[in-house]
């Protein structure tokens, strides 16, 4: 025993906080992360919506079905760079209005896609492999021919009518019709 015990002084007046923030940082901490947040926030919703689309079409449950969402996953990706995609046409009309404005060779994809949807047959993996290839190729084309600000508005746009209604919606309003 050669210290003598110590008495400490208990009367805390902040009872259990060991540290308190100053106020001012409070401020400076909300009026720098709000900002940030009404920017990045609609990013990120885009981002994660695309991703979601992009992985619905990819993994659909059939293979003509991902045949399809590779087309429907190119047009997406045109108009999203600036492109006009006519709306209610077939993929041949969609193509050839498209080829008319990027150097994209698109007839053939239409072709073959309308064949893997409508003809009834098996569709393999590596057609459907084939298909998001070559979608995927043609959008690097046209993204390629694309200005500069096209290529960057892409990424924070959504197709116009890209986001599907919900199940209980197109009860109510039965052929898209609101």
């Amino acid at each position: 025993d050669l210290l003598p015990p110590v008495e400490l002084e208990t009367d805390d007046e902040d009872g259990d906080l060991p540290f308190a923030l100053p106020a001012w940082v409070m401020v400076l901490a909300l009026s720098l992360l709000v900002p940030l947040a009404i920017v990045f926030l609609p990013i990120l919703v885009v981002a994660t919506v695309k991703s979601r689309r992009f992985r619905r079409r990819r993994g659909a449950a059939t293979r003509d079905r991902q045949v399809a969402g590779a087309w429907e996953e190119l047009t997406d990706r045109f108009s999203e760079l600036g492109f006009g995609v006519p709306p209610r046409s077939t993929r041949l009309m969609v193509a050839a209005a498209l080829e008319k404005q990027s150097p994209a060779q698109l007839r053939e994809f239409a072709a073959q896609t309308d064949a893997a949807v409508f003809s009834g047959a098996d569709v393999d993996v590596a057609r459907s492999d084939q298909a998001w290839t070559e979608a995927l190729a043609a959008t690097a084309v046209a993204r390629a021919a694309a200005t500069r600000w096209h290529r960057i508005a892409s990424r924070y746009r959504l197709r116009r009518g890209s986001l599907r209604l919900s199940h209980s919606n197109q009860k109510r309003h039965p052929e898209g019709q609101t």
